[in-house]
Order: C-alpha cells, then sequence, then structure tokens
C-alpha cells in the first residue's frame, strides 16, 4: 500500500511529494466518473422510443410513354390503352429498415408487393369503363416498432376506339 506522503523522482532527478487521495476525494472521482459513463451508455443505447413517420405516404403513377413521375396519393391515366400498369411507391422513407404488409384487395399484383418491398405493381384491364384503384400498405419501422397505413388511388377514362386507334371515351 502507498503512505500517506509518498515520493517519488521526476526525470530530471527532482524529487516531488504526492499526497494520497482522502477517502472524501475517492469518492466524488468513482460517483463522477460512474455518472459520465452512465450518461455515455444511456445516450447511444436507447432509440427514441417513438419514431417519426409523419412522413410516409404512398404515391403512383400509370405507366405509359410519356415521362412517369410519382405523384402523392392519387395518379391518373394520361393516355388510352387497353391495359395499364400502375406503380405505387412508399414516399418519405429515411434511413433504416421497413416492412410492408401490402392490400391490393380487386387488382392483379404485377410485381413488388412483398414485405421488403417499398413498391408495388398492378395491372388494370378498363374494358371500356371508368376504372379506380386504391392500394394501401402497412408501413413498419423495424427499429422502433411504429407503423403507419398509407394510402393511394389510381383512376383512369374508359378506353374506347380500334385496335389500332384507342381514345378516351
Amino acid at each position: 500500500m502507498f503512505s500517506i506522503n509518498q515520493s517519488s523522482r521526476s526525470a530530471r532527478g527532482i524529487f516531488h511529494r504526492r499526497q494520497r487521495a482522502s477517502a472524501t476525494q475517492l469518492t466524488r472521482r468513482v460517483v463522477a466518473t460512474g455518472a459520465v459513463l452512465a450518461a455515455s451508455l444511456l445516450g447511444v443505447a436507447t432509440p427514441s422510443a417513438v419514431a417519426d413517420t409523419s412522413a410516409l405516404g404512398l404515391g403512383c403513377f400509370v405507366d405509359t410513354w410519356q415521362i412517369d413521375v410519382v405523384q402523392a396519393d392519387q395518379c391518373f391515366a394520361g393516355e388510352p390503352a387497353l391495359q395499364y400498369t400502375v406503380q405505387f411507391e412508399v414516399l418519405g422513407r429515411s434511413a433504416g429498415g421497413y416492412t410492408y404488409n401490402w392490400d391490393t384487395t380487386g387488382s392483379t399484383v404485377a410485381g413488388g408487393c412483398a414485405s421488403s418491398s417499398y413498391y408495388c405493381f398492378i395491372t388494370v384491364r378498363p374494358n371500356g369503363h371508368p376504372w379506380s384503384r386504391t392500394v394501401s400498405a402497412v408501413v413498419t419501422e423495424a427499429a422502433t416498432g411504429a407503423s403507419k397505413v398509407v394510402t393511394a388511388v389510381a383512376e383512369g377514362e374508359p378506353v374506347c376506339g380500334a385496335w389500332e386507334q384507342l381514345y378516351f371515351c
């Protein structure tokens, strides 16, 4: 053990006298070190209990020869066709993992629409009638379990005309 007054010699040969810390000083040092360590560990180890899912939404576009741009909440067929492919895409995703539970009731799934897929393709055959397809997804953030239901609607006019010359009725 150490004595209360301990001597040591510096590199230049000069004697230094050090006093051992008192029990009160040691206790303060241990408490302060523990508090700093605990604060740093708690700050790193606890993710936000409430995830911000407000930015999430669902967009879509009806695939035609025109420029396809995802529109939030609702999209329209811009050109007549015998069959359309509609892409739905979850918007506002941040870094991190998500799972998706797609509801495509009444639609023919053409691709995607899996629990790991942020997009979903459906096909629509208008058959001379106006059409509307609503697709929704429950988006769940993997890290926190926070979820949000997002919905979008794709619509189109009835298509008429001859085989080569289609037009909206």
